[in-house]
């Protein structure tokens, strides 16, 4: 992962007395990727990906905490454009 601009202006935000944290952009608020727990982890919004990625994400994390309507989504129909 390179930086092309902007990288000395990203802010993030640390949610006091957790590991949650967030990093974007402070013009227009978009989700930016992040190194965290200590250099372990790399968190990519896939909103802010500008190319294919050669790898596959290794992990869902969270499952148990899930909301409801976000199960069963592999029987969904996917539609390569708009519907209609």
């Amino acid at each position: 992962m390179s930086w092309l601009s902007g990288y000395d202006t990203i802010r993030t935000y640390r949610l006091p007395g957790t590991c949650h944290e967030k990093s974007f952009c402070p013009k227009c608020s978009s989700a930016l990727p992040s190194i965290q727990a200590d250099g372990a982890m790399a968190v990519v919004p896939a909103g802010s990906l500008d190319s294919e990625l050669d790898c596959r994400p290794t992990a869902r994390i969270c499952l148990a905490s899930r909301a409801k309507w976000s199960e069963g989504w592999d029987e969904v129909e996917e539609i390569a454009g708009l519907p209609g």
